[in-house]
């Protein structure tokens, strides 16, 4: 029977997967797209309830995949970060 992962263990592969995806050239015009597409730097208010909810949620994908980047792997443990 094999051990079982930790959480710890699980962000610090997943911080590495996401660092290699996003860490080339292809993956910086990808993520800078994401921004473009989710809300990076626009109001997610549209006048519209269900719009708002959609776009913050987009929003907060971003915001998660941003965080496992740019954050290590002790501070993703104390925030929470679900991966």
């Amino acid at each position: 029977m094999s051990d079982p992962v930790s959480n710890a263990d699980i962000i610090k592969q997943t911080k590495v997967d996401f660092n290699q995806t996003f860490g080339t050239d292809a993956g910086r015009r990808v993520l800078e797209l994401l921004r473009k597409w989710c809300f990076k730097r626009d109001t997610t208010y549209t006048g519209s309830r269900d719009s708002v909810l959609i776009n913050e949620g987009r929003r907060q994908i971003l915001m998660s995949i941003e965080n496992i980047i740019e954050l290590d792997v002790d501070e993703l443990i104390k925030k929470g970060e679900k991966v």
